[in-house]
């Protein structure tokens, strides 16, 4: 019994010393993921939600641990939920397709892989609904590199310098291959700098809840440059108005997205974004699968001339938060069977 108090407190503790506003601030970014994925928003919403993940990451970084604990950490974290949710869609539309062969070899080499391609604008492997899940070896790969530079980044301030224009300098020169390589290695280098920049911000005590006027900044900033540079995908490598201006969109983007979560203007939503923050790998893995799901069966209920409400932007909207809500349940209930879990062994031992 005193071991599960002590679990329980343990649980308590690690809550409350969680910054709410950031897990927002990751929720809201998902959630703008998801509706990128629906075709539902203008690409002035989407040039920062994936910078914002590895934004965030490099802040919430913190070098107490050795290397290779750091590295075992994020397997744990990080490659474990990638597989295993990666096989349970492979299986769930391997079922839809009739098992196909042809359908089972490609999403098993899309899942080993991890890109939407091989080749630019080459045929999609990622095809069991996973393809958002190339974030997690992405950031697998990026913690590798990051974890291995800190210590000399962390140095002095000339070294650090050089080492994010080395890294900029890297990536610029990776963009120019025509393969995009396995596990987003061709992306490692802007992401790091990323999160070095992330992480700078927390050991330079820098607070992210901005006042109004750095907010209203930061937010002009990201749509001038924006408007400058164009739609982006970073999973793809696409960087259509250079490197440095989407890394300038995504930097001043997130920081804004961040800064705006503190704020009580998000009061009506803060709830509905911290959980999808705190439910983010699942949220990630399957919402494609719901909305595919929930597409589906509005279609049926409709009649054939109604069919095309699905289409419209509302239906969309009602799908995507109708599937979130899905995957949060999914992924409390997840949370309450390790927990039970945990404390049944406590109880045998």
């Amino acid at each position: 019994m005193t071991d599960i108090k002590i679990l329980n407190q343990r649980t308590q503790s690690n809550v409350s010393s969680r910054d709410s506003a950031l897990d927002v601030a990751r929720g809201m970014a998902l959630f703008l993921v998801v509706l990128s994925h629906a075709c539902i928003v203008s690409y002035y919403l989407t040039e920062f939600y994936i910078v914002a993940f590895f934004l965030l990451s490099g802040y919430l970084s913190k070098e107490r641990n050795s290397y290779w604990s750091s590295i075992k950490k994020k397997s744990k974290r990080v490659l474990l939920p990638y597989f295993v949710n990666s096989l349970i869609l492979l299986i769930i539309y391997a079922v839809l397709n009739s098992f196909s062969s042809d359908y089972i070899i490609t999403s098993l080499l899309g899942v080993l892989y991890s890109r939407n391609s091989i080749y630019i604008g080459g045929e999609s492997i990622m095809v069991s609904g996973n393809a958002p899940l190339w974030y997690l070896t992405s950031f697998f790969s990026t913690s590798i590199l990051f974890h291995a530079v800190i210590g000399y980044y962390s140095r002095s301030f000339r070294k650090g310098l050089c080492l994010l224009a080395v890294l900029i300098s890297v990536s610029i020169a990776l963009s120019s291959i025509p393969i995009l390589l396995p596990w987003s290695i061709d992306m490692v280098p802007f992401f790091t700098v990323v999160m070095l920049i992330g992480y700078s911000l927390k050991n330079k005590n820098i607070s992210l809840n901005f006042n109004w006027l750095a907010t209203a900044t930061l937010l002009l900033c990201y749509i001038a440059v924006c408007y400058d540079n164009g739609p982006v995908n970073l999973s793809i490598r696409r960087f259509w108005g250079g490197q440095i201006n989407t890394l300038i969109a995504g930097i001043c983007g997130s920081l804004f997205c961040i800064s705006l979560c503190y704020k009580k203007l998000l009061l009506p939503v803060r709830l509905f974004f911290e959980k999808i923050g705190t439910n983010s790998i699942v949220v990630l893995s399957y919402h494609i699968l719901f909305f595919g799901l929930y597409r589906r069966i509005i279609s049926l209920i409709l009649s054939s001339n109604e069919v095309s409400i699905v289409d419209s932007f509302w239906c969309n909207m009602l799908i995507v938060i109708i599937s979130i809500i899905t995957c949060i349940i999914i992924g409390r209930i997840v949370e309450y069977i390790k927990t039970f879990k945990i404390e049944r062994d406590i109880k045998r031992d």
